[in-house]
């Protein structure tokens, strides 16, 4: 039953700021108008007489828009710094790349695709996703080439490749 009441409740949460907003820009105007539009309106006599009533509206509507306000802007942080963290990660993980993981996703850039097969078995793919610059598309490998699976990259990892090319580029000798 209580499980019930708060889907309830949650499903009128957006309307709840939009109807909290309105009862805030009603009651500020009850209460702080000048008496003389108020009077101009025939609304001093309810806000004089209702005036505790308003007040509490004003005061609940109020917290109402404060409490949205936090969590959207919680919510905005906390999406800006996972998106940051993910950025800075990738970045490491792109400039820590061994010779054979940079031929691997030069691949990638070279040939101007999202998509390339890879060998299981070679072990390269397997450390690209683990360390989420690759992502396996599929978990069946492609018919007849025995463990052959299509491998997608990061769009992450192609920006960040887009902005640093040098990170791709051979640390050794033999490598070039």
């Amino acid at each position: 039953m209580f499980e019930t009441l708060l889907s309830s409740l949650s499903a009128l949460r957006p309307f709840a700021w939009r109807t909290a907003l309105a009862f805030l820009i009603l009651t500020s105007f009850l209460l702080f108008a000048p008496n003389a539009a108020l009077n101009r309106l025939s609304l001093l006599d309810i806000s004089k007489s209702a005036g505790f009533t308003i007040g509490i509206l004003w005061l609940f509507s109020a917290s109402i828009i404060v409490v949205e306000l936090y969590d959207f802007a919680s919510t905005k942080i906390s999406i800006w710094m996972k998106k940051r963290v993910y950025r800075k990660n990738m970045t490491m993980f792109l400039s820590s790349l061994s010779g054979d993981e940079k031929k691997a996703i030069i691949r990638y850039t070279a040939e101007d695709v999202s998509t390339v097969h890879f060998s299981l078995s070679g072990g390269i793919a397997n450390a690209l996703e683990a360390k989420g610059i690759l992502t396996r598309t599929s978990s069946i490998g492609v018919a007849g080439s025995g463990d052959m699976f299509p491998f997608t990259i990061q769009p992450l990892a192609l920006e960040v490749l887009g902005k640093r090319p040098e990170l791709l580029k051979p640390t050794d000798a033999r490598l070039k």
